[in-house]
């Protein structure tokens, strides 16, 4: 996998709300934070039976790590706070990550069929985001990790295709 190009994280201006709705994707139940989790652990457990998805899984994971970090970045340039927890928007009480956000299965097919709904899921998230969102260099940032999402979305299809429909 080649290395992606993304854009420095930075901002118009301090915004608390637009820094709320980029913790969902930091750290939400759909997030980098989960995605970086589910696919360390299916890297781990594949090793051996799967040699070539647990790489790919290695791959995609620096990517999620990469989104997590830029996401933090500009967290913190809007004024937010980058822990690893959101902001119910009608409460303000906060929602810490959990563990139990990942998807534990172990069968092949059902492993890539929830990275596929994870990926679907973190593009049409990232896409309402970008929409709500009114300041021009978190949209850019937006746009460049919703075509990376979208690249690992195509991965998990084609192997889903290859691996689990022509067995």
């Amino acid at each position: 996998m080649e290395k992606k190009k993304y854009p420095i994280p930075r901002v118009e201006g301090p915004n608390i709300e637009y820094a709320h709705l980029l913790e969902q994707d930091y750290v939400g139940p759909v997030s980098e934070e989960t995605a970086i989790h589910l696919y360390l652990y299916q890297h781990m457990i594949n090793e051996k039976m799967f040699p070539e998805f647990s790489d790919l899984l290695h791959h995609i994971m620096i990517d999620e790590m990469i989104h997590l970090e830029l996401l933090g970045e500009t967290i913190l340039l809007l004024g937010g706070d980058p822990k690893y927890r959101t902001i119910e928007s009608t409460t303000g009480i906060p929602q810490y990550w959990k563990a139990n956000y990942v998807n534990y299965a172990t069968g092949l097919k059902e492993m890539l069929a929830a990275d596929i709904e994870s990926e679907e899921i973190a593009i049409r998230n990232y896409e309402a985001h970008r929409e709500m969102i009114q300041d021009r260099y978190i949209k850019e940032l937006l746009t460049a990790i919703i075509e990376n999402e979208k690249e690992h979305l195509h991965i998990f299809q084609t192997f889903f295709q290859n691996y689990i429909l022509r067995s």
